[in-house]
């Protein structure tokens, strides 16, 4: 399903870190680093170290590349410089709930500075700890105040988790530092639509659609905003002259049913959500939802037929629609 919360990790895991990470600002030195003991590992060590690793990565040697660092992390165990570049390999090779506690014994080590606090919230959230990505990217803005990837990136996590006021005030915070951001625009949309302020998710999407004219998201918040105020015409002439691929996509196929259901057109919203449901055979819910709609549509076989289809793909939801449709 198309959703901001999504875009996150649509980006992918590794190369996010790498893109938002190199935006901040560099890494001040910490008061840690200068009561850190002296000559625990030298720079020309940690280059040789980088060097080998980066050596067998690129010869598609990613084991090598990582025991070549775990064993310079069980040399240095404290050395965040080291515990940095271990957890970027584990990230790149898809392991972030491996790579999170590595981040987290940087930081207690004393990497403190904004780029390690960012890469941290960022693997957090993709381990499945979104609370503790919140407290890391909090940490980060503190310490970079001027970069708008940071509340931007904190403002979605915090709308992930419901938290809809602090979310709305990171992300506008995010568009005083940086106005030209689709993104930023689009999710304060979204966070419109989630308070009920229809007319200010219009005028937020307005602008990311502005910038991002192609893009599907902001044409569905779009929609979604004018169906809200009773514009369900208006909201189709977005929907529809997507191509057939985009308008499968489970949303988009709900908001134009939506959408004709206002209009009193039952057959078109079954036969919006049946494309859809084709496109994806394995989606229980979607398929209780497509029997439904030809229920509405007045085609009991066809919808009981859906409904059956429904429970089989493990949907318990759709069972009292089935036994409702099986009797004469």
């Amino acid at each position: 399903m198309l959703a901001v919360a999504s875009l996150l990790a649509g980006l992918g895991t590794f190369w996010i870190i790498k893109f938002a990470v190199n935006r901040l600002s560099p890494a001040p030195a910490s008061a840690s680093d200068s009561a850190r003991p002296a000559a625990r590992l030298t720079p020309e060590a940690f280059a040789a170290i980088q060097n080998s690793a980066e050596k067998y990565l690129a010869e598609q040697q990613p084991g090598k590349a990582e025991a070549i660092l775990r064993e310079a992390v069980d040399q240095y165990p404290a050395e965040p410089s080291l515990l940095v570049s271990y957890a970027e390999l584990l990230v790149s090779q898809n392991r972030a709930a491996e790579a999170y506690p590595i981040y987290q014994r940087a930081i207690d080590a004393g990497a403190n500075d904004a780029k390690t606090l960012f890469a941290a919230g960022t693997v957090a959230n993709m381990a499945g700890q979104p609370a503790k990505a919140i407290d890391h990217y909090t940490a980060a803005q503190a310490a970079d105040p001027a970069n708008p990837d940071i509340p931007l990136f904190l403002g979605q996590i915090q709308l992930k988790l419901d938290q809809t006021e602090p979310a709305k005030i990171s992300l506008l915070r995010a568009a005083r530092l940086d106005e030209d951001r689709a993104i930023t625009w689009g999710t304060l949309a979204e966070v419109a639509l989630r308070e009920g302020n229809n007319n200010i998710a219009l005028q937020h999407i307005a602008k990311a659609r502005k910038l991002e004219p192609r893009v599907t998201l902001w044409r569905l918040i779009e929609a979604r905003a004018l169906k809200r105020t009773a514009r369900p015409e208006d909201a189709l002439s977005l929907l529809t002259p997507l191509d057939e691929t985009e308008k499968q996509d489970p949303a988009v196929a709900r908001t134009i049913a939506e959408c004709y259901g206002l209009l009193n057109k039952p057959a078109e919203a079954a036969a919006a959500l049946e494309a859809s449901r084709l496109a994806h055979a394995d989606d229980g819910a979607l398929t209780l939802d497509a029997a439904l709609a030809f229920e509405r549509a007045g085609d009991r076989k066809r919808a009981g037929e859906l409904a059956t289809l429904a429970v089989q793909l493990g949907n318990s939801s759709a069972t009292g629609l089935r036994d409702r449709l099986a009797k004469p």
